[in-house]
């Protein structure tokens, strides 16, 4: 959700209009705890695809729930949270991430 980028930042990435700087850009690039083969990091696409090619049924069932959760439910979960845990800029950037 962007820990490790200040507010700065991510309120350059969401005014842009540079496609490859904007807040898509930056989560398309967002790496996993997990690793390949190759001892490389998975990005989040990456472990997406590989799961979904070993656990077809599986991926399938998480990505119909997934989709069941819509963007009202995304953004009130963002809104209930308090200023203190986490600041405007914060829940917009994070509610722009998916």
């Amino acid at each position: 959700m962007g820990c490790r980028v200040g507010d700065t930042e991510k309120q350059e990435r969401l005014n842009t209009k540079d496609t490859g700087y904007n807040v898509e850009a930056f989560s398309s690039k967002a790496k996993t705890a997990m690793y390949n083969n190759d001892g490389k990091i998975l990005k989040t696409y990456e472990l997406s695809e590989l799961c979904h090619k070993h656990y077809p049924e599986e991926s399938c069932f998480w990505i119909q729930k997934i989709k069941q959760v819509s963007e009202q439910d995304i953004a009130k979960c963002f809104e209930s949270l308090p200023e203190n845990w986490m600041s405007d800029i914060d829940k917009k950037f994070g509610n722009n991430l998916y």
